[in-house]
């Protein structure tokens, strides 16, 4: 069965998440060092692409945070109180919902602390880049990713100019090596 029954039960996956979730929150209750990270938080208070039957004719749509999964992600303050560390990096693709706006810096843990503050990400350096088509070479070593005639800092320089120096897409243009 494995991961082939999540496409015909997925109640089954969605349970799967919350036991995962409810053992994190568990394992930092106890003393145990946990990171919860989620990626495009921002996409967690916005709408999903599932709708619900309101009349004939008619369907609504079902907003992420009735979702029981994205509820419970969605929930920083519940994690950062059972002593995980949250991160929730928004993107730019998705546009920051009202909601998520009013709550940045206004939610306080149990030790005083701001729950969610809002941090700016720098794009990412020529150097850096530069070091990311290091490592995928390296990670593809003997496949021929990068051709031999290839200056890898000119690659470095087009690729920041490509993507702005957005990470996620530099990585994507990495795998595609």
């Amino acid at each position: 069965e494995g991961l082939d029954s999540i496409d015909r039960e997925p109640k089954i996956a969605v349970n799967a998440a919350l036991r995962v979730i409810e053992n994190a929150k568990s394992r930092a209750k106890s003393g145990g060092k946990v990171l919860f990270v989620v990626d495009e938080y921002n996409a967690l208070f916005g709408p999903t692409d599932m709708h619900e039957v309101l009349g004939p004719r008619k369907r609504g749509n079902i907003k992420a945070g009735e979702t029981r999964l994205c509820a419970a992600l969605r929930d920083a303050s519940d994690i950062v109180r059972s002593g995980a560390v949250y991160l929730g990096a928004t993107s730019t693709a998705v546009q920051l919902s009202y909601r998520l706006s009013e709550s940045l810096g206004h939610e306080c843990g149990a030790d005083g602390s701001q729950v969610l503050e809002r941090e700016q990400c720098r794009r990412l350096s020529t150097k850096e880049i530069l070091g990311m088509v290091q490592h995928y070479e390296r990670a593809k070593s003997g496949l021929g990713a990068v051709h031999p005639s290839v200056d890898r800092h000119q690659l470095s320089m087009r690729l920041r100019v490509l993507t702005q120096g957005n990470g996620k897409e530099i990585r994507e243009l990495c795998a595609m090596l």
